[in-house]
């Protein structure tokens, strides 16, 4: 019968290796140079899925919605961690106009004030639901901006074969 009390430590050993020291059993190693392109296309999707759906743990809806837009925030700023309450300078960026754009108020105010804010205020700014919900759309925007996308959708030929179907 297998023990419940195993202890497995994750080992570091670089960038293009994950290992795991099985208690005296040995270590298990895996090379992702030795991965085929869809494996690790597979492995980094299903590790962004887990750490976004992470940020929402034991939240209700708003927060969870909240957190995650928070990490997805701080992903594509480039920062891997998000340290509570921190707001690297595109995070910054994006709760300024999240803010201005919510209230009314001028950008230049905005951020000016976002200067005096401790990482706590700036943390419970992110996690206000319009702020979060503004950001999200920010980054949704930034990211088909740089894949190229474009807001239209051409379903013509899609379109045409059901009409050809319901004439015959």
């Amino acid at each position: 019968m297998a023990k419940a009390n195993r202890i497995i430590k994750a080992v570091d050993l670089g960038s293009d290796f994950v290992a795991f020291d099985v208690g005296n059993a040995g270590r298990i190693q895996l090379d992702v140079r030795e991965m085929t392109e869809e494996i690790r296309l597979k492995a980094m999707l299903h590790g962004f899925n887990q750490k976004i759906r992470d940020a929402a743990a034991g939240k209700d809806e708003d927060d969870s919605f909240a957190a995650m837009s928070a990490v997805v925030e701080m992903l594509n700023g480039g920062d891997w961690t998000i340290r509570k309450g921190s707001t690297g300078p595109k995070g910054l960026k994006f709760l300024a106009l999240a803010i201005s754009q919510h209230s009314g108020k001028e950008l230049e105010l905005v951020e000016k004030a976002l200067t005096k804010a401790t990482d706590e205020q700036k943390a419970s700014y992110l996690k206000n639901a319009k702020i979060a919900a503004i950001i999200a759309q920010m980054v949704a925007d930034e990211a088909a901006a740089k894949a190229g996308a474009s807001d239209d959708i051409d379903l013509g030929d899609l379109l045409e074969e059901d009409e050809e179907e319901e004439v015959e």
